[in-house]
């Protein structure tokens, strides 16, 4: 999973791209199109954080022994973000 949540904001993911840990590395463009909610699009928010995971089950929801990778802050926009998975959730 490749999901942005808000800076302030909804506590939920904006927008969120599925894919394969097969299909890494990867380019990839998370925009309104992969909008969780109609009423909280990427584009109305000025700066996210950025999450890469890898699960192990599949589940979208964070277990313990994923691998991730993650950005505190962006702004909306900026282009060319190298996004590393590195860590493992706790």
């Amino acid at each position: 999973f490749i999901y942005a949540k808000a800076i302030e904001g909804p506590k939920f993911p904006l927008a969120i791209i599925k894919s394969t840990a097969g299909q890494l590395p990867t380019s990839f463009v998370l925009s309104d199109e992969q909008s969780m909610s109609p009423q909280f699009k990427l584009s109305q928010f000025k700066e996210v954080s950025l999450t890469a995971r890898i699960s192990k089950s599949g589940n979208a929801i964070p277990e313990k022994g994923d691998l991730i990778g993650f950005i505190p802050k962006l702004k909306i926009g900026e282009k060319n973000i190298q996004l590393i998975i590195q860590e493992v959730q706790p």
